[in-house]
Formats: structure tokens, sequence, C-alpha cells
């Protein structure tokens, strides 16, 4: 078994890697029939996930970099991570998270609980 330290720098969609975050944490997939409450629950999990780890940008366009974590905890996600606002209303699209750091953020949301299904239907 490979070591988390060990995997490839390797850039992965926002939306993709909440996608298969949601499914570790609950063992559940996002259900695509209900579209409003699955980009919810992948809203919450992006901003959950972007408290932990980097999220980065810019990577349609060259050398991703890394989006201010000031910004990330007063902005907001939106379509299914899909789309992140900050504060300033300036938006960010093509988002990526590296691989390594899905690995190692696993755990802590396992931990944190979150009851993403109820959020999802607020």
């Amino acid at each position: 078994m490979k070591r988390r330290d060990d995997l490839p720098l390797q850039h992965v969609g926002l939306a993709t890697v909440c996608a298969e975050i949601y499914w570790e944490v609950t063992g559940k997939i996002p259900d695509p029939q209900r579209a409003t409450e699955m980009h919810r629950v992948l809203d919450i999990l992006a901003h959950a996930l972007s408290q932990i780890v980097p999220i980065y940008a810019g990577a349609a366009s060259g050398l991703p970099y890394a989006i201010n974590p000031v910004d990330l905890v007063r902005g907001s996600f939106s379509r299914g991570a899909q789309v992140f606002a900050g504060e300033d209303g300036k938006e960010v699209r093509a988002m990526t998270v590296e691989r390594r750091d899905v690995a190692k953020a696993i755990p802590i949301l396992k931990l944190a609980n979150i009851p993403f299904d109820k959020a999802a239907t607020r």
C-alpha cells in the first residue's frame, strides 16, 4: 500500500473530488436525479474541504495557483462545486485539488461527522 505522501502530484477537478469524498465518507453517491440536493451536498463538501487543503484555480490556463484561504472562508461554492464566488463577487471556475491532499482530508472529514444529507435538504 502506498503512503499518502508517495502519491504523485496530480490535480483533480474539485467537483469530482467532492463526489469521491462523499462516497468515502457516507458510502453513498450523490443522487443526480435530485440535482438541487446533489449540488448543495457537493457545495457543502467543497467548503469543508477548502478548510483543510488548498483549492487551486488556473489549471486550464497554465500553472494552478492556490486560492487565498481567507477568500475560501468568506466566499461560497455553487453549482455542485463548479463555481467559487469570493466575497468581492469574483467567480472562479475550473478548480482543482491535489490528489495527495484528498487522501489526507478523507479521514479528517470522516471524523468531522458532517451531516451532509441533512444539510442538503435545508
